[in-house]
C-alpha cells in the first residue's frame, strides 16, 4: 500500500470514529442539560436530561446518603439486593430515582429508566449509574 493510501485510509478512519462518537453524543438522552435541583424535583420528565450531570458530576464515591438526598431529594424507591426488573445491585441499599420512559431510552434498550445510587452499609455512595429494564 502506498504511503498516501495509508495516510487517506488513517483519516477516514479518525473522521469516521470522531463523527461515531458525535452521533451518539447527540442521541444520548440522558446528558443535555446541567443539573438543575429545582426542575430535578419536578419529577421524572424533567430528570432524564440531568442523569448525566448528576452521576458524572454531583454525586460523589464516600457522599453519605443524607448528601444525596439534601442533593437530588428523596429517592422515588430504595431497593435491597435486586431491583423490580429483577437486576442484582451492589451495596446494602440502593436509592433508585425514576427518570421516565420515552422513545429514547426504548431506543437504548430500556422501557424504564433509572439513576441508581448504591450505598454501603455505612450509607456512603459506592457506585452510581444510569439504568433501566
Amino acid at each position: 500500500m502506498k504511503k498516501n493510501s495509508k495516510i487517506l485510509l488513517a483519516s477516514f478512519i479518525l473522521f469516521g470514529t470522531i463523527l461515531a462518537w458525535v452521533i451518539a453524543d447527540t442521541l444520548n438522552p440522558f446528558n443535555d442539560q446541567p443539573f438543575d435541583r429545582a426542575i430535578w424535583l419536578q419529577g421524572a420528565d424533567s430528570r432524564i436530561a440531568m442523569a448525566k450531570d448528576v452521576i458524572s458530576r454531583l454525586i460523589h464515591d464516600e457522599m453519605s446518603r443524607d448528601e444525596v438526598i439534601r442533593l437530588i431529594g428523596e429517592a422515588d424507591e430504595i431497593c435491597e439486593g435486586q431491583d423490580s426488573g429483577g437486576n442484582e445491585l451492589p451495596g446494602v441499599e440502593t436509592l433508585k430515582y425514576y427518570l421516565g420512559s420515552s422513545g429514547a431510552t426504548s431506543f437504548l434498550g430500556m422501557d424504564d429508566a433509572f439513576v441508581y445510587v448504591h450505598l454501603d452499609d455505612k450509607g456512603k455512595v459506592i457506585h452510581k449509574e444510569i439504568n433501566g429494564y
